[in-house]
């Protein structure tokens, strides 16, 4: 059994140190995906991760399947957060909305990612090896990979985020991944 599947069994008893270890890698992922405008919030994002955590904890017992699914459900709510703020930025002073349809349609995808968005993401410190890889990829491809596994979008949000159809991202998604494979094994067998 995995750390982190003992860290989520303990997180359901009520341990304290696993619910430390998970506060710590929520703050940790809200601090690298640089959602430092929305700071005030962190503890409400924390708590609502933690709640959503023991309703429906991940099925997988692999230490990286869980953290990952940490890190997304984390970035979810902080993007859901986005869209609460602009919500309600956008509300009339009578206290509707706008056209009266709420603000998940009021505010884009998009327009909550341009909030989260660090200003570049591969100037992060990324291993040289993985950057020159990525950099040789074709443009659509490493933009697929970056709203994939950078962005952490669906494969849905990815799709309509780069605006191209569902079965064509995926396509791409498979195929940058096979490149990125190749480049790395040729950048290791390279002396």
């Amino acid at each position: 059994m995995s750390e982190w599947v003992q860290t989520l069994m303990g997180l359901a008893t009520g341990e304290l140190a696993a619910t430390d270890r998970v506060i710590t890698l929520i703050t940790k992922y809200l601090a690298y995906i640089g959602a430092y405008q929305h700071r005030d919030a962190w503890d409400d994002l924390v708590q609502e991760v933690l709640i959503s955590l023991l309703k429906s904890p991940p099925k997988a017992e692999q230490a990286g399947a869980i953290v990952r699914h940490i890190q997304t459900t984390t970035y979810r709510k902080f993007i859901d957060e986005i869209r609460r703020e602009q919500g309600r930025r956008r509300q009339n002073p009578d206290g509707e909305n706008s056209g009266g349809q709420g603000w998940r349609r009021n505010v884009s995808l998009d327009d909550a990612m341009e909030l989260s968005e660090p200003e570049d993401f591969w100037a992060r410190q990324m291993d040289p090896g993985l950057r020159k890889a990525l950099e040789a990829l074709e443009a659509r491809k490493r933009g697929v990979l970056e709203t994939r596994y950078l962005l952490g979008c669906t494969n849905e949000e990815g799709a309509r985020r780069l605006a191209i159809p569902l079965g064509t991202y995926k396509r791409l998604l498979a195929q940058a991944l096979a490149e990125l494979r190749e480049l790395l094994r040729s950048a290791e067998v390279a002396p």
